[in-house]
């Protein structure tokens, strides 16, 4: 995924897909490899940094600046596609991130560690799809509503509330 964006705001958001596409792959090909624990362990322990370091602040962002002004402007439908989409992902996330935290701590059981690898494979379908239509459908609608004072104040907001 090329960035095609003009926008800062639609930029910034393409630059956090790219990289969740990264991770996310890194995940997949390290549970199509068997489950095997010393492969996944240290992508989960990097899906949980990008998570809480990226992905959880981006869902906020696009719940809290961007939908929000979307609707205003007569395109509400995008946002609650997604924002139902944050709103199934989110406890996936949290799950996923307690189990990692607590495999570190204490190296989990088998059936929790095939719930965890359950998880991750979940997560990856959906956060995956969930890029895909934010690519296609939101970060375009963005570039077409926002001006270009409203696109500096959002990229320069979200860049600092991070």
């Amino acid at each position: 995924m090329e960035n095609r964006f003009t926008s800062m705001i639609a930029g910034q958001l393409h630059q956090e897909h790219l990289a969740a596409m990264g991770i996310l792959g890194r995940l997949d090909t390290a549970l199509a490899s068997g489950n095997r624990r010393q492969q996944a362990v240290p992508v989960f322990n990097d899906l949980v940094a990008a998570l809480e370091g990226e992905v959880i602040p981006h869902f906020r962002f696009e719940e809290v600046a961007l939908f929000p002004r979307l609707a205003r402007a007569g395109e509400p439908d995008i946002g609650l596609l997604l924002g139902e989409e944050h709103g199934v992902m989110m406890p996936l996330m949290e799950d996923i991130c307690d189990l990692v935290k607590e495999d570190s701590r204490d190296p989990l059981k088998d059936d929790d560690w095939q719930r965890l690898c359950r998880l991750g494979r979940e997560l990856v379908e959906r956060l995956v799809s969930h890029i895909q239509k934010e690519e296609m459908g939101l970060l375009p609608m963005v570039e077409a509503t926002l001006d270009a004072s409203e696109d500096e104040n959002l990229a320069q907001d979200y860049i600092f509330s991070r």
